[in-house]
């Protein structure tokens, strides 16, 4: 059997779905203010594996990640 510990220090992670590019940016800046300050971003791409988000988002759907320094 394992022994208790301290569990190791992890990166907080948000996938950002979006409809318009420029509000994958405010997703970002908002999350941060609540989350701490951002540390990566990575480069937006389309996401086209599923319809399930386009009567919320529109037809072309963007995504992107973001990990947070605390």
């Amino acid at each position: 059997m394992g022994v208790a510990r301290e569990p190791e220090r992890g990166v907080l992670i948000a996938g950002l779905l979006a409809g318009d590019v420029a509000l994958l940016a405010q997703a970002g800046a908002a999350l941060g203010e609540l989350l701490g300050p951002v540390e990566r971003v990575s480069a937006v791409w389309p996401f086209g594996n599923t319809a399930y988000y386009a009567d919320e988002l529109g037809a072309e759907i963007h995504r992107q990640f973001v990990t947070f320094a605390e």
